[in-house]
Parts: C-alpha cells; structure tokens; sequence
C-alpha cells in the first residue's frame, strides 16, 4: 500500500462512499490494524451535464483536450473552485464565461497594482498592508471552513479590487508594501491555480489607462455618451475592447 496504513486525505464522488469506500476501508484496517485508515474523507458532488451525471456510457462527457480548445486552464481551475466541492456542478458554457470574466477581472486589476509606479512615500504603505493582511486572514478562514474555495476566491477579489483602487487613486505606491503585496496575492491565488501564466504582468499602456479611468469617472456621472466615444476610442486607436461586468471594467488586447 503506497500511502501506508494510514494517511491523511482520501477523496472521491458522493457515490462511492458505499460500496466502494466502505469495502476499502474494511480491507485497509484488518489487513493493517490501523483505525481510522483515513482521517479526512472529501467526498465531492457529480459533474453534470443538464440535469444528467457526465460520463463515457451516456456519451455526454467533454475531455480536457476538448475543453482547453476553447478557454485556457486558469478559466477552468476557476470555474471549478466557484463551487463547493461538496455540490453538484454543471458543465455550461454561460458558466465558462462568467469565470472567464472573473479571471479577467481579477488579471487586469491586479495588472494595474503591479505595475503601479514605486516611490518611497510612506503615503500607501500601511492600506496596502492593511488590505493584505485582511486577504491572507478572511482567505485562510474560507479555506478552513471545509474548503470554501466559493468565499475564499470572493476574498481574493475583494483584495485584488482594493489594491487596484490604491493603484488608480495614488500617482505612486510604497515599493516595499507593494512588493509585498505582490508576493502574497500570488502565493494565494496559487492555492487556487490561477496567476501562473503571470498575464498581469503585463502593463495597459499610459494613455489605455488614462482613458479607462476617464471612461469610469464619466459613467459614475452618467454621461454615457462620452464613455461610448472612449470605448469606441479605444478599441480603434489602442485595439483594446472594454467590457463591463458584475465584477467591474474588463479590458482585452484584440
């Protein structure tokens, strides 16, 4: 036995707990002597397609091969950890999109914090902890809580949209709170495998910037014509297409 006669985490689908996982643990501890043979099961839901489980006999299952052909692998590592691992989850391309539209709203918004300019003024520096010191703590307690990965991405993008209004309303930001900060949004959204391709380490050019935020100050106003012409403006000078969403501006190089 690879891992031992006991060990830590043992997962599965709903339904093998009987009679797949209660046979395994009874061979497991009288071939070992060992009780509990696992400390923590993790029992997860089905993934459907429609109302029906998705599998090879009903012939309704999409490969990863299938899937990646169309959306990128962070798009599908965040569909997957907005729901609990406990639920069912349906496979649908409305829901694709939407976390789609999260990983890019989280992508551009941290690109503007990493790539705000440095200083060091102490003007920004204890916000920018004060936030990242909230993430780590309200991210470890939703993971905690029976690995809540719905609240604890919901406190990632809290955090993300924060330092991104740091970034938006300071001409510089505090280099060592923002080196920082860099580090530790990344090492927790690791955890749920997005950030790796580093696409926000891309910088929006000077005049983007300037124009998206003129473009969110005039629809705060409600001066929807004039935010019409920078959007028009920016997909036609910049080939930038922007995009609004529940989540906040979305931008995309076309």
């Amino acid at each position: 036995m690879l891992f031992g006669p006991q060990y830590d985490i043992h997962g599965g689908a709903r339904e093998l707990i009987f009679p797949h996982h209660t046979n395994e643990i009874a061979q497991a501890e009288a071939a070992f002597g060992v009780k509990p043979m696992v400390k923590y099961w993790i029992h997860a839901g089905t993934l459907n397609v429609g109302s029906e489980k998705m599998s090879k006999s009903l012939k309704n299952f999409v490969t990863i091969k299938q899937a990646l052909q169309k959306y990128d692998p962070e798009t599908i590592r965040m569909m997957v950890a907005r729901t609990h691992y406990i639920k069912d989850m349906d496979y649908k391309e409305d829901i694709l999109e939407e976390a789609s539209k999260l990983l890019y709203f989280l992508r551009s918004s941290f690109s503007l914090f990493y790539n705000a300019k440095e200083s060091n003024m102490e003007d920004s520096a204890s916000e920018i902890d004060e936030v990242v010191a909230f993430m780590e703590k309200e991210f470890a307690e939703s993971m905690d809580d029976n690995f809540n990965t719905p609240l604890a991405i919901s406190k990632l993008q809290s955090a993300i949209g924060d330092l991104r209004k740091i970034a938006e309303t300071n001409a510089e930001v505090n280099a060592i709170a923002k080196k920082k900060a860099i580090e530790k949004v990344v090492e927790t959204a690791s955890i749920i495998g997005i950030f790796e391709d580093e696409k926000y380490k891309k910088a929006l050019g000077n005049e983007e910037a300037r124009l998206i935020s003129e473009r969110g100050r005039l629809r705060k106003e409600k001066k929807y014509k004039e935010s019409d012409e920078i959007r028009e403006k920016l997909l036609s000078n910049y080939k930038l297409k922007i995009e609004d969403s529940e989540y906040g501006t979305l931008w995309y190089y076309v």
